[in-house]
């Protein structure tokens, strides 16, 4: 079985101060991801779930610039290649 953690947060998680709360660390089903450019060419990330066939439940939405854009592809690409 495959590791779920993050390999950035995995090498840092004891040097770094994590701030949170309970809502946001409990991990969220993902049915659904919009992506879109923002005019400022940041990346608009909306995440949500399908609760049924007319609702939708908003998770989150995040914006990232487009290298941590390009560094998601490439972890992305990896996981699903050595899946």
């Amino acid at each position: 079985m495959k590791d779920n953690k993050s390999p950035i947060l995995d090498e840092n998680i004891e040097t770094v101060k994590v701030k949170t709360t309970h809502e946001k660390i409990i991990p969220k089903f993902c049915t659904t991801i919009n992506v879109g450019l923002l005019k400022s060419k940041n990346v608009i990330l909306t995440m949500a779930y399908n609760e049924g066939p007319e609702s939708v439940a908003l998770i989150d939405r995040i914006v990232i610039d487009l290298e941590h854009a390009k560094q998601l592809k490439d972890a992305l690409d990896k996981l699903i290649n050595e899946s």
